[in-house]
């Protein structure tokens, strides 16, 4: 997708899939209203970009099973990867990632890995490694007591602290399985930071044509990073206190629908006509 088509477009959402875009099991609202964003999206010129902690693969396997509406472009490793959407209907067998994106990661962790990460790191013995298709190149994913994330997340960070690696933590909940994450990102590195560095690509006014919908930690960054955004209805209470105590709170809507008929709500909010 080339400058001018990006400019074309009167807005962007960027929004996380599980919890958020993706409907909610058993909900016929959600389902329905996926039918209306789909339209409303094509009808207002709305670009569309997935921001996931979902590996590529999966990102690609929810798009189908659940008919999400195409995206122009997909952010998934939570922030470690960027794929043009475009580029993978025209190339489907070649490696997607942008690699601009990946030469700018490389030089944030020279000199590191995971294999490096892990053996210098004196973690918790009760942090339990993802599965290797939920690793990346520059992430490194591991399951936590959700009772004892901050504690585990806080000794973590200590750790990091001392090997002086160039690497940061974001924490989260899985809203299905309850289960606490904790993602070890090259520093300074997550959702808001690829959302920022994407609209810079494609030329686009971050605070004033990006909307970001979200429900977890995970999200908390590129809610709270300057753009419009939506918090949805079922999201983390812990997170909605959160937002509500920044400032950056008056560009927050804090939508009472549920995933997505939060996110068609929130649409309507920031890009009907008054």
């Amino acid at each position: 997708m080339n400058f001018s088509e990006n400019a074309v477009k009167l807005h962007w959402l960027f929004t996380d899939l599980d919890g958020t875009l993706i409907p909610l099991d058993g909900n016929q609202r959600n389902v329905q209203d996926l039918q209306t964003l789909k339209r409303v999206l094509n009808e207002r010129n709305i670009g569309l970009v997935f921001v996931t902690g979902r590996h590529f693969q999966s990102a690609c396997q929810a798009l189908k099973e659940y008919s999400l509406p195409a995206p122009q472009w997909i952010i998934c490793d939570v922030g470690t990867t960027i794929v043009d959407a475009s580029e993978m209907e025209k190339s489907p067998n070649r490696d997607y990632a942008n690699l601009d994106y990946v030469d700018e990661l490389a030089a944030k962790t020279s000199g590191w890995d995971s294999q490096r990460l892990q053996l210098e790191l004196r973690l918790p013995s009760d942090l339990r490694l993802q599965e290797s298709k939920k690793q990346g190149d520059f992430k490194i994913s591991f399951y936590a007591d959700a009772t004892r994330l901050s504690d585990l997340t806080k000794r973590c960070q200590q750790q990091l602290d001392i090997s002086k690696a160039p690497y940061g933590i974001v924490s989260s909940v899985d809203p299905f399985t309850g289960d606490g994450l904790i993602d070890f990102l090259p520093t300074g590195v997550d959702k808001a930071f690829a959302a920022r560095w994407l609209a810079r690509r494609l030329g686009l006014d971050y605070e004033g044509k990006v909307i970001y919908a979200g429900d977890s930690g995970n999200d908390l960054a590129a809610l709270t990073s300057g753009c419009r955004s939506i918090l949805v209805g079922n999201a983390d209470q812990a997170i909605a206190k959160q937002i509500q105590s920044l400032p950056i709170s008056q560009q927050v809507f804090f939508s009472d629908e549920e995933a997505t008929s939060g996110v068609l709500q929130g649409i309507r909010r920031f890009c009907d006509p008054d």
